[in-house]
């Protein structure tokens, strides 16, 4: 398909917009009541409509639940990392500023967090640029 098949729509819309403004078409509040529109109703049936038209096989399924084990360790690991940060905070600045083992510590937890998310996103665009079919 031609980029400029794709882009030309997009620019059409805006442009339409652009001058439904200028000539004052649209106001203020029209404008806030197609947010409310577009976000309550068009983007929920245009995501039910991708996933009830959508091809699934095999390495759809790997790809959701590689995406659900992320979901799951980063919410986990946000946990952790979150009651472990508040002890820190709710220790007093003496016992801080005597031992660097606690910031030591929070420096190690979040470069094991990035190292395993990391390795988690590379799975996961190997599996996208391997099976994803648009």
């Amino acid at each position: 398909m031609n980029v400029l098949q794709i882009v030309m729509p997009v620019l059409v819309m805006i442009i339409l917009g652009m001058l439904c403004r200028k000539w004052k078409i649209l106001t203020g509040e029209g404008v806030a009541n197609m947010k409310v529109l577009v976000t309550n109703v068009m983007l929920p049936v245009a995501i039910f409509h991708a996933l009830a038209t959508a091809e699934y096989n095999r390495e759809t399924g790997i790809l959701i639940l590689i995406m659900l084990i992320m979901l799951v360790v980063s919410f986990s690991l946000g946990f952790v990392t979150a009651a472990f940060i508040q002890t820190v905070i709710q220790m007093n600045c003496f016992q801080l500023r005597k031992s660097h083992h606690a910031v030591e510590l929070l420096e190690h937890i979040i470069e094991v967090i990035h190292n395993i998310v990391s390795r988690i996103v590379h799975m996961a665009r190997i599996q996208a640029d391997a099976h994803v079919v648009f």
